[in-house]
């Protein structure tokens, strides 16, 4: 916990979500989706009207969550009364489709329990590596980053070729297939 404690000193603690919307150029959001209002405990249009109106208007929010978790109405109240940021998410939203302030990035959904298994896996070695030595992406655990995340999308033979590129295969198949796919230029 130690090297926690020596984050660059710029950094501040803010006491509510208000605060931190009112102080972000970015606002990135990494919560889960729970169906129910935030009234009750739940993240369902949790960035509604009353987080909006304290940003900044030129701040942006990066959705890659859940499209549940923005008020896709008040967002647009919000942008079409003079905000110039951007909203960035891989969630379809019809009514934000053809805003000029909204860019929508196709969502990949098919999240195998391979990668899953990897992604946790990245996440924790990262985060001891951060609490031991104070680094984040370095030593082992980018070694072993870099490897999980290269052969998490690599070439599955079984699937059509235009989603070849973009399946990951199962971890007992990685390994071996890793040399070959890179030498074909796959990997």
């Amino acid at each position: 916990m130690q090297n926690a404690l020596k984050l660059p000193n710029d950094t501040k603690l803010v006491d509510s979500m208000k605060n931190v919307f009112a102080a972000a150029d970015y606002i990135s959001l990494n919560i889960p989706y729970i169906n129910k209002p935030a009234s009750e405990g739940g993240t369902h249009g949790i960035i509604g009207r009353d987080l909006l109106m304290t940003m900044k208007k030129e701040a942006n929010i990066l959705n890659f969550a859940r499209g549940e978790l923005v008020d896709s109405e008040a967002l647009k109240d919000w942008f079409d009364a003079g905000a110039t940021g951007k909203y960035v998410s891989d969630f379809p939203d019809d009514l934000l489709y053809n805003h000029e302030n909204v860019i929508l990035l196709p969502h990949l959904g098919a999240s195998t329990e391979e990668a899953e298994d990897a992604a946790a896996s990245m996440a924790a070695k990262t985060i001891q590596n951060f609490l031991e030595n104070g680094e984040v992406g370095a030593g082992g655990a980018k070694q072993a980053m870099t490897a999980e995340l290269t052969t998490s999308y690599m070439t599955n033979p079984r699937m059509s070729p235009s989603t070849r590129r973009f399946a990951p295969l199962p971890l007992d198949r990685q390994q071996r297939e890793l040399p070959r796919d890179q030498a074909r230029g796959q990997g």
